[in-house]
């Protein structure tokens, strides 16, 4: 892929997150060059982390980017 794929962080007293729902962090993969697309497995992840979040949030959202890459990127 050479899109950049989101990934929305919902707050878990939200029900609601479809459509244009409001979120407080994300997960972006955005691509690199196509000269580094084409011959490298390399990928490149922006976190944006929810304000006031803690050292252990942002370990999960930096964990649940791995877990995303592996499960959805990787074949």
């Amino acid at each position: 892929g050479c899109c950049k794929v989101p990934f929305r962080v919902y707050p878990a007293t939200q029900s609601d997150t479809g459509g244009d729902a409001p979120y407080v962090g994300k997960i972006l993969k955005q691509p690199k060059s196509l000269m580094t697309e084409a011959f490298t497995d390399a990928n490149a992840f922006e976190l944006i982390f929810p304000d006031g979040s803690t050292v252990a949030q942002k370990g999960v959202i930096l964990g649940t980017s791995i877990m995303l890459n592996a499960v959805f990127f990787e074949k």
